[in-house]
């Protein structure tokens, strides 16, 4: 299938040109330059949520299925892999952080559309290339793939943004529902300002 079917939303069509050598980028700017850097620092998302059936309420035809969280997962992995002194994607809560987003209405519904779209035009070059599900390949066909996205201009932009959401996932207050623990802000060393947004400033509920 070519660019032409798989239509990238004005907003993220930039986002091929936001690159970054993703941990000495982090490690020399620090969380605020970091922060400041990211396109669309600043989402305030709800619960802490540690799997897909936590994330919280909203349009429901933007919630994952169990097929696509876990493509989600692998990409992000891919993405930003742990390391022995840095937290990779899975420790940050990455994936049901991205959930999040695409359950708000907050953001903008063509740019939610397009990260739910790219996971299965993910699995839909996979069948086409390796004749297998995504899920299902090597680690290195996985990794293979991944590179060959970035020929496509909705996959290099795709990659750009699941990326991004890694970063805000990272960065952000654990109680928008990334950054685990504030495993991240300890990999950076960071202190964070008081005082702390308040359970009852999230978007989304309460426990």
């Amino acid at each position: 299938m070519t660019d032409k079917n798989r239509p990238v939303p004005p907003g993220m069509r930039d986002m091929k040109k936001w690159s970054l050598n993703r941990r000495s980028f982090l490690k020399k700017a620090g969380l605020a330059g970091a922060m400041l850097a990211l396109p669309y620092a600043g989402y305030k998302l709800g619960s802490a949520v540690k799997d897909m059936e936590e994330t919280p309420a909203g349009d429901e035809s933007y919630r994952l299925t169990r097929e696509q969280f876990q493509r989600l997962q692998i990409v992000q992995d891919i993405l930003f892999p742990s390391e022995k002194d840095a937290p990779g994607a899975r420790d940050i809560n990455a994936a049901a952080y991205l959930q999040a987003v695409l359950l708000d209405d907050h953001v903008d519904p063509d740019e939610r559309r397009y990260l739910v779209n790219g996971l299965d035009w993910l699995e839909e070059e996979a069948r086409e290339r390796w004749e297998k599900s995504f899920v299902n390949m090597l680690p290195l066909e996985r990794e293979a793939l991944i590179e060959h996205l970035t020929t496509h201009n909705w996959g290099e932009s795709w990659l750009a943004s699941v990326l991004l959401f890694i970063f805000e996932a990272l960065l952000s207050d654990p109680i928008y529902g990334g950054n685990s623990d504030g495993v991240g802000w300890k990999w950076l060393a960071h202190v964070p300002g008081q005082p702390r947004p308040e359970h009852k400033l999230k978007y989304y509920g309460s426990d």
